[in-house]
């Protein structure tokens, strides 16, 4: 019996594959989630909600962006003696420092979450991240022990993402389609996916590319691609997620 701990997304890929993989293999796993505003009310709601959990728990699981939950969840782990995973699966501070450059490394912010990093490869009984390069970073910038680090790829939605029947092409349209769904950070590289469409306008003019989503960089990389003068390339804006494998197909 597995306890999913925090205020963690129910919907996100993430979470949704480790708490569904949990059950498909025998685990059941209860929640004590919360969707409290502010730092402190989901201390005080999970804290609540914890007084009446049931005795049979084995194990407590924080899911990703649980990190600030993870002093909490660490003393009721303790408490009852059972161990604690925290699915890491990113650093904080590598993200907004390093990846996005939100704020400088000298930034009261930066070191907070170069803390809670620190934490997170210290109090859980395991730590889960998504590669075994971003498992040496943590070794190398934060002195975790790489026995209680597993990396665990990242899945995705099956019960959305499945194989699907080819949509029909509409009348005339011969294309080639290449198509790209995120959420437009840094670490997506989308200017290598212009730089390709920019090369491939060149040789191929039945391509075309169909980008999904918005995020950090999109105005950036909508004005690159002006800039680039591709006219091949077609920016969607945000879809719900429950259309994007038809969009596949």
């Amino acid at each position: 019996h597995i306890l999913a701990f925090g205020h963690f997304d129910l919907e996100g890929g993430r979470s949704w594959v480790i708490r569904t993989g949990l059950e498909r293999h025998g685990h059941r796993v209860s929640l004590c989630r919360t969707e409290a505003p502010g730092l402190i009310a989901k201390y005080r709601d999970l804290w609540r909600q914890s007084k009446t959990l049931p005795t049979d728990i084995d194990a407590i699981y924080v899911p990703f962006l649980g990190q600030y939950v993870l002093p909490l969840a660490w003393w009721i782990a303790r408490r009852r003696r059972i161990p604690l995973i925290a699915d890491a699966f990113l650093s904080l501070y590598d993200t907004d420092v390093h990846d996005r450059h939100k704020l400088s490394r000298w930034h009261p912010r930066a070191w907070l979450l170069w803390l809670t990093d620190w934490l997170t490869c210290r109090l859980p009984h395991l730590m889960l991240i998504d590669t075994p390069e971003y498992a040496e970073y943590f070794v190398k910038t934060f002195r975790a022990r790489r026995a209680k680090i597993l990396a665990l790829p990242i899945g995705c939605r099956t019960d959305l993402f499945r194989p699907l029947p080819a949509s029909p092409r509409a009348p005339g349209d011969a294309s080639f389609r290449i198509e790209f769904h995120a959420t437009f950070i840094p670490l997506q590289g989308i200017e290598t996916i212009l730089g390709a469409a920019r090369i491939l306008q060149e040789h191929h003019d039945d391509m075309r590319f169909e980008l999904i989503g918005k995020g950090q960089t999109y105005d950036a990389m909508v004005q690159l691609a002006s800039d680039l003068k591709l006219t091949n390339t077609t920016f969607t804006g945000s879809i719900p997620m429950d259309q994007i494998p038809q969009r596949i197909a």
